[in-house]
């Protein structure tokens, strides 16, 4: 049993922005690459965020907190009904 992943993080990205039904779903990239490739790769692919994401625990706690506030609390997005 290969425990390789069939798609790289680019190719959900895609798939998933391609899908008629996903496309609408805010994407937030949270990867250890700060390659200039693959940021401006993921907004070409239409990702709403890319963070690197910190070495430190207490900063990556930090981070994710940050993002919880601002997509569950703040944003608004449409839900499932109204985006059909």
């Amino acid at each position: 049993m290969s425990t390789c992943p069939k798609k790289n993080g680019h190719e959900v990205l895609e798939s998933v922005k391609n899908h008629p039904d996903l496309k609408h779903i805010p994407i937030i990239i949270l990867t250890t690459s700060s390659s200039e490739w693959d940021i401006l790769q993921a907004y070409r692919e239409h990702c709403n965020s890319y963070i690197v994401k910190p070495v430190d625990a207490q900063e990556f706690f930090k981070i994710t907190s940050v993002l919880e506030d601002f997509w569950i609390h703040t944003a608004s997005i449409p839900n499932k009904k109204s985006s059909s």
